[in-house]
């Protein structure tokens, strides 16, 4: 993946011509790797932090480079080179419309170890993900907390 790119939006390669080094929590099977290639953004190594052995079956049938980390929970940012880019987006069937409601307290709490994985990398850029939430307690919650992330980020605060 590391083709050239008039894409200066998320890649000027000043740092680095070669490409980002990106890594991606939930990868799922890599559709983040698949847009940063179609978009032309050069990547230099892609780490994924993915369980589920079929989607990481088809990420390595697809994006045979990536260097798959396992679960989130273990995942130790201290053995990472620095991140440029961090993307995903935590299991949703929580806040999700169609979901259970459970909020936090459900799948969706590993939201958590995206701030922890953020706030511990320290990334150029991160992008978040997710649905299309329920009205209440949860979308509120939300709100509030990108709100947090926005205001540390736009501030140059470390998280704490």
């Amino acid at each position: 993946m590391n083709e050239s790119s008039n894409n200066s939006f998320l890649w000027d390669g000043k740092n680095d011509p070669i490409g980002a080094t990106v890594l991606s929590l939930f990868d799922g099977i890599s559709c983040g790797q698949q847009a940063l290639k179609e978009l032309g953004i050069p990547v230099k190594e892609y780490y994924a932090s993915e369980i589920d052995k079929y989607a990481i079956k088809v990420t390595q049938e697809n994006h045979p480079n990536t260097i798959q980390l396992g679960s989130i929970t273990e995942l130790e940012t201290t053995k990472l080179p620095k991140i440029d880019l961090l993307i995903g987006g935590s299991p949703c069937q929580s806040f999700s419309v169609a979901g259970d409601g459970s909020g936090f307290n459900g799948k969706s709490g590993l939201f958590w170890e995206y701030v922890r994985i953020l706030k511990e990398t320290k990334p150029k850029y991160f992008l978040l993900e997710n649905v299309k939430m329920k009205k209440g307690q949860s979308y509120r919650c939300w709100d509030r907390i990108l709100r947090l992330i926005y205001t540390h980020i736009s501030r140059n605060d470390k998280f704490t």
